[in-house]
């Protein structure tokens, strides 16, 4: 329809695991309607005291709509404890992705937040890349982390 909705997914809400505030609401033109259920978001987008959970909206597979990634590095301090996927919008509900499109650089890590990843078509073939600028990792300004993905249209090479 052209309107941008609005979609949350509070994890542990006051601290408490089981806890969520989870729901979507559909954007009328006119004002706001509450969504179906199927149109929830798979995936937890915040969580109280957690900071930045790496989850984007971006078109991975050029459908028009919106799909769901994230890459969250180093869950809760431990190095070796990621949350990564996809869920591909389909226009009438979330359905999971084939892992081939599950971000192949980590977007935010707990204890530091946004890791500089962005899209953008870097090669003009109408597919939004996943590009990354990293300047002073872990306190040294001589350190960076800076790299392209292409989004092929069947994954990230």
């Amino acid at each position: 329809d052209g309107f941008d909705d609005m979609i949350y997914y509070r994890y542990g809400v006051d601290g408490d695991p089981n806890h969520h505030q989870i729901g979507a609401y559909r954007n009328t033109g006119n004002g706001w309607a509450l969504a179906d259920q199927k149109f929830f978001p798979p995936w937890h987008i915040s969580a109280d005291g957690k900071g930045d959970l790496g989850v984007r909206f971006v078109d991975i597979d050029h459908d028009g709509f919106d799909d769901m990634i994230y890459y969250r590095y180093g869950v809760d301090g431990d190095p070796n404890h990621h949350q990564i996927g996809a869920y591909r919008n389909t226009g009438n509900g979330w359905a999971l992705a084939d892992s081939k499109f599950f971000p192949p650089w980590h977007i935010s890590a707990d204890g530091k937040g946004d890791l500089g990843v962005r899209f953008i078509d870097v090669n003009h073939d109408g597919y939004d890349d996943m590009i990354y600028f990293r300047w002073g990792v872990d306190g040294n300004p001589n350190y960076h982390q800076t790299g392209v993905y292409l989004n092929t249209k069947d994954g990230w090479e």
